[in-house]
């Protein structure tokens, strides 16, 4: 991977200044240019933030007025009809046409409701709702529960793109308390109510809307085509959430339901619980900044450009020097020009570089003068030490012939002894099975032969001999018994017979319980198929080397269990012996355990006789694990 650093420094110099500068200079220049612009349009968000806001609050105060002027004509209009409360319906209808045909300020009409919420009197432009319950409508549910006005939920009128909007006081009788509503209708779109907003214009792109949060519905809006739609769900229009959640009315930038970038601001209404709103597209609202923006940043590129080329010009008149310099010294690198000092142009910085370079110059002149002297005596010397070298080397030559004679001399012995202790071994285990077998054979059978003589003997001796002699060939039966034990005990030493006819395992199970008769160590073979046979030698010295590490573990390990454990069959053999001894440090002196070391190279010896390798692990305090593998 290329280190940008490593990169940077091929550059030059001149460049590296220009471009350093340069770039100072340019991000000083955008920076004033990119804060300048941000102000501008902070004081121009502020400036066409309070223009809208003088637009809101006049609307939002010419709406207020027109809802409490028709609650207080209601108001007026409910304490006149009181008298008539208790009359028939005729009068109570007469009543109210009578006050529909003066100046109300309800252009859809008005209508009455007993408790029940059943209408009991309406105006010709409600008559259709005689004999209706408006029970389930909220404004008559809020007047019965003690409310002094309510505003209905907006609902389509008769006319296209017309909102219908009902206001509602509670019709009180002699006790004060409600027992009936009185409703007065009016048409949104009409120029005393809503209408001046639905035809007001804010630029080419700004509108005003009232909402109502509780409805969820657009009442009102300077695009007709908006009024009675749903407002944004809650997420979509984060700022619109804001003034909902925590009736935030200042000024904000955010995308409408259609997309587009807004500056918002809003009114809530307190006696109707809508929210006015009015809002300009950004781009309409900011394009003069834009504009002034565009030649703030043309004017920084022109300054930057005019500077660099302004820095580029003075970096050149004043590096010239060091380029001649350079150019000089590439000269006499390349060999194209001796190595001789430089003219100094002016005594500055630069000045200074090439004088030292003037120095270092007649510094080298020196040393390599020096180097020649030094190689002249170096060559003396070398000369003299390459004839002491060959000479040496000379002698080391017929060393090592000796050496390579003596060497091949060590291992034709080596082999030889390592053929001669196989046959040793071999003769040895020959030797012990022919003694085994004279042992069985003839002294046992013998020692049968006396044992059943001295038996008819003593049956045979006359009743009244003396007791002694009879004592005495019991002693003698007794004696010859334990000798006889001991001729087997010491022919199945020798060579156990299960070996020839049963294999190592069964030869070393029987070998195992007489150690643990012997010991009190429990010892627990294991093996594969007990019918696969291994070679005569491999079963012999396994065998020997399992009696050699019982024995050692018997005389030094402390160990309560041995494990023998045989797998393989007659290409790979794997003889594994562990115990659970106090064990020792293979890396360290034995300690006093000369015979524990006889033992194992014995058992090293046996094992690399019949080929296989043997291994040991040991810790103190952790047993010993003796592994002897044959073959692959």
């Amino acid at each position: 991977m290329v280190n940008p650093l490593n990169s940077l420094r091929t550059i030059s110099l001149k460049t590296r200044v220009l471009v350093l500068v340069s770039l100072l200079i340019v991000v000083g220049i955008w920076g004033l240019a990119a804060g300048t612009a941000t102000v501008l349009q902070a004081d121009l968000e502020k400036m066409v933030g309070g223009q809208l806001s003088g637009t809101l609050d006049y609307v939002a105060a010419d709406i207020d007025h027109a809802i409490q002027s028709r609650i207080a004509a209601l108001d007026r209009l409910a304490t006149t009809l009181k008298p008539a409360l208790d009359s028939t319906p005729t009068g109570l209808q007469d009543l109210l046409e009578k006050a529909n045909r003066s100046e109300m300020p309800f252009s859809a009409g008005l209508m009455c409701t007993d408790r029940r919420g059943t209408v009991v009197a309406a105006t010709p432009g409600l008559k259709d709702r005689l004999g209706t319950s408006i029970e389930d409508h909220r404004y008559f549910r809020e007047i019965m529960a003690g409310a002094a006005h309510a505003v209905g939920k907006p609902t389509p009128g008769p006319s296209a793109h017309g909102t219908l909007i009902a206001v509602a006081v509670p019709l009180k009788d002699g006790a004060g308390k409600a027992c009936g509503v009185l409703v007065g209708a009016s048409m949104a779109s009409d120029q005393d109510l809503l209408g001046q907003l639905e035809q007001t214009r804010i630029g080419k792109t700004g509108y005003l809307i009232v909402a109502s949060p509780r409805d969820k519905l657009i009442v009102s809006s300077s695009d007709r085509s908006r009024i009675l739609t749903p407002m944004p769900a809650r997420g979509v229009n984060p700022l619109l959430d804001r003034r909902l959640d925590e009736g935030y009315e200042g000024a904000g930038i955010s995308v409408n339901s259609r997309g587009v970038k807004v500056l918002t601001l809003s009114r809530h209404m307190e006696s109707t619980g809508w929210l006015v709103v009015a809002g300009i597209a950004t781009a309409e609202a900011f394009a003069p900044i834009v504009s002034l923006r565009r030649q703030i940043y043309l004017g920084a590129l022109l300054i930057s450009l005019v500077v660099a080329a302004i820095l580029y010009l003075v970096l050149r008149w004043q590096l010239s020097p060091l380029g001649d310099a350079a150019a000089a010294m590439r000269r006499m690198s390349s060999g194209e020009a001796p190595l001789a000092p430089i003219a100094i142009a002016r005594q500055d910085e630069i000045g200074e570089l090439v004088g030292n370079f003037n120095a270092l110059v007649a510094e080298r002149r020196r040393m390599e003068q020096r180097i020649r002297d030094l190689n002249l005596d170096l060559e003396r010397r070398v000369a003299e030490r390459t004839n002491e070298l060959l000479s040496t080397n000379q002698k080391l030559e017929a060393e090592i012939g000796e050496r390579k004679t003596a060497e091949s001399s060590a291992l034709d012995f080596a082999a030889r002894l390592q053929v001669m202790t196989r046959r040793y071994v071999g003769a040895q285990e020959a030797e012990k099975r022919r003694l085994a077998r004279e042992l069985h054979d003839r002294v046992s059978s013998s020692l049968t032969a006396i044992g059943l003589n001295l038996g008819l003997i003593e049956k045979k001796s006359p009743q009244d001999d003396s007791e002694k002699l009879t004592r005495r060939l019991s002693d003698t039966r007794a004696l010859l018994k334990d000798t006889m034990l001991n001729v087997r005990e010491i022919s199945h030493d020798l060579h156990p017979s299960v070996l020839d006819y049963g294999g190592v395992i069964p030869a070393l199970e029987d070998y195992g319980r007489k150690f643990f008769d012997h010991t009190g160590i429990t010892v627990r073979v294991s093996g594969g198929d007990k019918e696969i046979r291994l070679p005569a030698e491999t079963e012999i010295a396994l065998y020997r080397i399992a009696q050699e590490a019982l024995t050692n573990c018997a005389k030094h390990a402390d160990a309560k269990t041995v494990t023998i454990a045989l797998n393989g069959d007659a290409e790979h053999v794997v003889f594994v012996i562990t115990d659970d001894g106090i064990g020792f440090d293979l890396d360290g002196p034995l300690q006093g355990r000369n015979q524990y070391g006889l033992g194992l190279l014995s058992m090293r010896e046996r094992a690399e006789a019949i080929g296989g390798r043997l291994s040991l692990e040991s810790a103190p305090g952790r047993g010993m694990r003796i592994q002897v593998e044959i073959g692959a």
